[in-house]
């Protein structure tokens, strides 16, 4: 229901402000249109609203579902959308470089929020019915970290810029949990695990040869 009202609350916002937009562009044209008036209801399936050089500057569609938002530049490139159907709804900004931005999206079970930086650095959180993740990555896509939660426990894992994780912390459904700390070449590292039975300590040597455990 909160993600309901979320969605609600943004499409509102959006739709006011498309509104307000609609409201001062029909001003310019009405001084260059002398068949222009005032309306107090505008019924349609599809609307444009033009800049006084005729550019589009906004598109509204319905549809039997649902329908469209889209705020397009003078280059006609789309820089701010808003899609809603029977049971999804998506928000598009898009950055002036064509490469950052940002997506958020509902349905009736998940939620789904991405930016991305003109960098190709990236961050998104995503939310279903039994946990939810978060994952920030850099520009090349390969260092980063990552937190995930289910039904049932949770892990969080950073990851080198080689694409492998060199760190992690998770825990289980019954209430195990396990620390793991790895070096550059995979072989060398710590651990620290505990469960309804004890715990454990280990450090591996760089051969990956040698192990030392202490367990409890």
């Amino acid at each position: 229901m909160k993600r309901k009202e979320t969605l609600y609350a943004v499409i509102g916002g959006c739709v006011g402000a498309v509104l307000t937009l609609l409201v001062s562009s029909f001003s310019p044209l009405g001084a260059q249109n002398k068949s222009d008036g005032s309306f107090g209801k505008i019924t349609c399936a599809e609307l444009e609203v033009v800049r006084p050089d005729g550019t589009r500057g906004v598109w509204i569609m319905g549809g039997r579902d649902g329908g469209f938002v889209r705020v397009l530049n003078r280059d006609g490139e789309s820089k701010a959308s808003m899609v809603v159907s029977e049971e999804v709804g998506f928000v598009f900004v898009h950055g002036k470089d064509g490469k950052s931005g940002a997506v958020m999206s509902v349905d009736k079970d998940d939620g789904f929020v991405s930016v991305s930086g003109k960098e190709g650095e990236s961050a998104s959180m995503s939310v279903h019915k039994d946990g939810g993740v978060v994952n920030v990555f850099d520009k090349e896509g390969k260092s980063g970290v990552f937190m995930g939660v289910q039904k049932h426990g949770g892990a969080i894992v950073v990851i080198a810029k080689d694409g492998k994780s060199r760190g992690s912390m998770s825990v289980s459904e019954h209430d195990s949990g396990f620390v793991e700390v790895v070096g550059k070449e995979g072989n060398s590292g710590a651990f620290l695990s505990v469960n309804e039975h004890g715990g454990e300590v280990g450090v591996g040597s760089k051969n990956g040869k040698q192990m030392a455990t202490v367990r409890l």
